[in-house]
């Protein structure tokens, strides 16, 4: 079977790191961009992705060009193997970071998706298709998805209603949700989390049957 690897992002305490675990969720968000509602320090996301380690999560820190930390300073305090990475970073500065560090390079969905996606540097592992508005739950043009040599996360409004279809049409390495498993915007929901994990694990099965 064909297993798609399920990312909750955005998650900021220790209790919804257990439902994720229940649920057998892949990899456990982080957010530090501090204008985000869904916004972690650097010490506390060390505390939490410490407990996502031992829930066999693995920890995933989100971080932006502009952020006031550093990729060395978010290694060295979280101890997270995996940056997610959004906006252009300086292809001497990637290339400089430890080889186990994992790297997912963002890409938001537009007209330049294709020249961005060649143009990026070497380093990067893995990509990260989203919406032009990460975070916001608004669906992103799927239309435009490039063909992809890299592993990649499709992301971008994804939701139980529409990763089951996006699944089987885009054939992604893995899905990241956020808005669309909360009660409340920056609250997550154990219950949408759960549907959205099931939904998932029915879409794969489907997938690998029509393979």
């Amino acid at each position: 079977m064909k297993r798609v690897a399920i990312k909750i992002c955005g998650i900021r305490d220790a209790h919804t790191l257990e439902v994720l675990a229940a649920n057998q969720v892949d990899y456990a968000g982080f957010v530090l961009v501090p204008d985000s509602v869904r916004f972690v320090s650097l010490s506390n996301v060390k505390e939490l992705a410490q407990r996502a380690l031992a829930l066999g999560l693995e920890p995933v820190a989100v971080i932006t060009k502009d952020s006031p930390y550093t990729l060395d300073d978010v290694i060295s305090v979280t101890q997270c193997l995996y940056l997610q990475l959004h906006g252009e970073f300086d292809a001497n500065e990637l290339t400089g970071l430890p080889e186990k560090i994992q790297l997912i390079q963002a890409l938001p969905l537009e007209d330049e998706t294709v020249r961005k996606l060649h143009q990026l540097p070497a380093r990067v592992d893995q990509i990260l298709f989203d919406g032009c508005l990460p975070g916001s739950g608004k669906p992103a043009d799927f239309h435009l998805l490039p063909a992809c040599e890299k592993p990649f996360f499709l992301a971008g409004g994804l939701s139980d209603e529409n990763v089951s279809q996006l699944i089987q049409h885009c054939q992604p390495t893995a899905v990241d949700v956020s808005s669309a498993v909360e009660s409340i915007r920056g609250i997550k929901s154990a219950n949408k989390i759960k549907n959205f994990v099931q939904t998932v694990r029915k879409a794969e099965h489907a997938l690998t049957v029509n393979l």
